[in-house]
């Protein structure tokens, strides 16, 4: 691979080494190869082991923050024409990128299908052109769906623990079009295992601080202000 590569896929992860592994094959078996892969160890207590591949590499944080610091590093230090993220707990589809591909070519934002690891399809939502009154009307796409133009990317506001996701899709919606491609690109994990700095209450907490933080959207937008409550 010469020059810049056409994307970059940004894997967040903390101490989950065996499901870390399985979202790094799923990677590296992607049919569009020219990509480099960032992953942001958030200080785990074991070092990351990468694939034997130079599109691999780690940037390990010196403390633990919990999300949305270490996706924000990898997009400080992403140098791809597009970006992506894949959760360390997911795994992408073999096409996941040439799917995103096909999504850029309408819009600079592009959303493949999502579906559960035995790949029945769940969540998905039909999102097309200016997006911005209707995002927040229902579950926001997960961010492992997602592929946008480096150049227009916006970082996650680090003062969400959690749903920093849902602040991000907002601010996205009102800059840039989507497009869907009705393709199943990623699929998605469903486990009892430890989540960061983002159990239950936490959640809760930051349904609240978004109400407020974004309070005159959601009083101008009533099913999005009922979805969220």
């Amino acid at each position: 691979m010469s020059g810049h590569p056409l994307f970059s896929v940004i894997v967040p992860t903390y101490d989950r080494p065996d499901l870390l592994r399985d979202a790094l094959a799923s990677i590296r078996d992607q049919t569009v190869d020219n990509f480099e892969c960032l992953v942001v160890d958030d200080a785990g207590p074991e070092p990351v082991v990468l694939p034997d591949d130079p599109r691999f590499r780690v940037i390990r944080l010196t403390r633990n923050h919990g999300a949305p610091v270490p996706s924000n590093v990898g997009i400080e230090h992403a140098v791809g024409t597009y970006v992506t993220f894949l959760d360390d707990d997911d795994v992408y589809t073999s096409d996941r990128l040439r799917l995103a591909l096909e999504g850029l070519r309408r819009a600079p934002v592009a959303l493949c299908l999502r579906a559960t690891m035995s790949g029945v399809p769940s969540g998905n939502r039909d999102l097309s052109g200016d997006v911005r009154d209707v995002i927040l009307d229902g579950l926001t796409p997960h961010v492992g769906q997602v592929a946008v133009e480096r150049a227009r990317i916006p970082t996650f506001d680090p003062r969400y623990m959690a749903s920093a996701d849902v602040d991000w899709w907002l601010r996205l919606a009102h800059a840039e079009p989507v497009a869907t491609v009705h393709e199943v690109g990623m699929r998605y994990r469903f486990h009892d295992g430890p989540r960061n700095r983002n159990g239950l209450r936490v959640r809760m907490q930051a349904s609240l601080q978004l109400l407020d933080a974004h309070a005159e959207y959601f009083a101008t937008h009533p099913r999005a202000a009922g979805f969220r409550w």
